[in-house]
């Protein structure tokens, strides 16, 4: 069994565009195969028993077995399993920016070569990232009309910034734009203030100089 449990060794650049799919599968690959490795309770094998402290350490070894020279380094002062494994996981899976997930949900367009049932299925795929939980209807309410906001801003650079943020009500969404949007009015009068400040005048000639050349 344990043959055909035992996963690859583990190779991903974290900089890899697929890199937290990729982790994601091999941990639990890897776990799959090291619950089959847990020793058995003392009362059906007591010989091959091992105290919890001793199976922690076995499980860092058999991590430490797993994963190749490159991705060791990242957890080489690592003590434990545990601590090796939160070092991996905070390494290959970022916090998700749900507001950028959701914008993409809500902008997601079916492409033309694309079936009924892929798009479907895409838009299934984009939702996984959208964090859904169950709120109440004052919640979903708020969170729908910030998605149709951010999505229906005419400025590009406010629907960027906004964007960025992670987590964001409705409230603050409004409050950010607002701003985003005063400074960039205040900016461009400015400018315009600035290049008429600067601008060449018409010369004036005096009346007597005027004579000279009539």
């Amino acid at each position: 069994m344990d043959r055909y449990l035992r996963p690859e060794r583990f190779d991903i650049d974290p900089s890899d565009s697929s890199s937290t799919r990729a982790w994601i599968h091999w941990r639990k690959t890897f776990e799959n195969f090291i619950f089959v490795q847990k020793p058995a309770a003392p009362e059906t094998d007591a010989q091959s028993f091992r105290p919890p402290e001793k199976w922690d350490s076995i499980k860092f070894q058999l991590l430490v077995n797993h994963i190749s020279p490159n991705i060791y380094t990242y957890i080489s002062e690592a003590t434990n399993y545990e601590e090796a494994i939160t070092i991996l996981q905070k390494l290959y899976v970022k916090p998700k920016n749900l507001i950028f997930a959701r914008h993409m949900l809500a902008t997601r367009k079916q492409r033309p070569e694309e079936s009924i049932d892929t798009y479907l299925q895409a838009l299934k795929l984009l939702s996984k990232d959208c964090d859904f939980v169950a709120v109440d209807a004052e919640t979903n309410k708020n969170d729908s009309v910030r998605d149709a906001f951010i999505s229906g801003i005419s400025s590009h650079k406010i629907r960027q910034r906004l964007l960025e943020n992670l987590t964001l009500t409705l409230d603050q969404a409004y409050n950010q734009a607002l701003s985003l949007e005063t400074a960039e009015i205040n900016s461009q009068n400015f400018n315009t203030v600035s290049l008429n400040a600067i601008a060449p005048k018409e010369p004036k000639f005096s009346a007597q100089r005027d004579l000279l050349f009539c």
